[in-house]
């Protein structure tokens, strides 16, 4: 069925009186874009992928002038479960967008996407207005296919080390806290598919990891002690997380090297998933980003486009699990200190690269 559109003005008076307007323009829908994110994405799809990670489908038709239409779109996925896997989208709205906003999931056509379907050299196609129901649609849009990229990840191992320094213990399961929740920010935003997360027995310290002139000396003190417990018991590859309670909130609240197998962090409750966020991104490889960290170390490989200018994201991050967007540069990079916080296309890419190059376990 061919959808009608008033698309010409009304005339003007008989007689010559009066002035004909110009006829409007033909309507035009075309494919402005697509793509799946996971966490981020650019619209050239150049963050690759995660195998077994879900993710949310998105396609952004663009109208040349206000219209009625409300095409629906045909996904088919092959080479994961249940092979070919096969949807339709819905319109979001009772029109076709004239513009292109990726900040709100109203302006393209989502389609939430289970990890099984992503698998390594999967293919899609996408059919916009299969039915061929709306005559003004690009025919370019009517068959789209193209091969993902989609790349396996290792298993994640980690153990939450309750620390007790001071007279304080790290609460892990306690106070409202759960392991789960200690990952919860960290698996929305990082390339990561199956982890594995431990609780460990309390590692008494005689560090004091509370606010004082020295106290960097001790955190480093804990790090040490961290490696040596973790290879006692063995665990080549896995990462140990020294939870801390402190004091108060002033002063250094987590310290983790870079590409180290030993991190930790306070455990306060306001903010212990976006610690916990930060510091697994020092030891899966990354350095800072360029907002609020003058005085604490290096940030050296931040790009320097005007797109990730002051930690921006550089992309449009997407809360996959909440359909949340996270408008850069809103949002900044976990890896600074500017809240609110997402992940960049830049350390997203990043920890997958260094996690196929360097990746401390290589099972999956």
């Amino acid at each position: 069925m061919v959808v009608a559109l008033a698309l010409t003005g009304s005339c003007g008076g008989g007689g010559g009186h009066g002035s004909q307007p110009p006829p409007s323009a033909p309507l035009s829908i075309s494919l402005h874009g697509w793509y799946i994110t996971q966490a981020v994405q650019t619209l050239d799809r150049s963050v690759p992928l995660v195998a077994r990670r879900d993710g949310v489908l998105r396609v952004f038709l663009r109208a040349s002038a206000a219209n009625h239409a409300a095409p629906t779109v045909r996904v088919t996925i092959t080479g994961g479960a249940g092979s070919p896997w096969q949807r339709t989208i819905a319109a979001p709205a009772a029109s076709v967008p004239t513009g292109f906003d990726e900040n709100s999931l109203n302006a393209s056509w989502n389609l939430p996407i289970p990890g099984n379907v992503l698998a390594p050299n999967g293919h899609i196609q996408i059919e916009v207005d299969p039915d061929r129901a709306v005559a003004e649609i690009d025919p370019a849009a009517h068959n789209v296919q193209s091969t993902l990229e989609v790349r396996r990840v290792p298993i994640l191992r980690i153990t939450l080390v309750p620390v007790v320094q001071s007279g304080l213990t790290g609460e892990v399961e306690t106070g409202g806290r759960t392991r789960n929740a200690w990952l919860a920010r960290f698996r929305a935003m990082y390339p990561v598919s199956q982890i594995d997360v431990h609780v460990g027995a309390p590692l008494h310290t005689t560090a004091n990891l509370n606010d004082h002139p020295h106290q960097d000396h001790d955190w480093v003190q804990l790090l040490g002690e961290l490696r040596t417990l973790r290879l006692a018991n063995g665990d080549v590859g896995r990462y140990y997380y020294g939870v801390v309670k402190r004091s108060n909130g002033n002063g250094t609240q987590g310290d983790t090297p870079v590409a180290a197998q030993e991190a930790a962090g306070w455990d306060d409750l306001a903010g212990y998933q976006d610690t916990f966020a930060h510091e697994m991104g020092h030891a899966l490889g990354r350095n800072h980003a360029p907002c609020g960290v003058a005085v604490f170390g290096n940030n050296t490989g931040w790009p320097t486009d005007p797109a990730h200018a002051g930690a921006a994201l550089g992309a449009a991050g997407l809360d996959v699990a909440t359909l949340t967007p996270k408008a850069s540069p809103a949002f900044k990079d976990i890896m600074g200190y500017c809240p609110p916080y997402w992940v960049s296309d830049t350390t997203y890419k990043g920890i997958m690269d260094w996690n196929e190059a360097a990746g401390v376990s290589l099972d999956y």
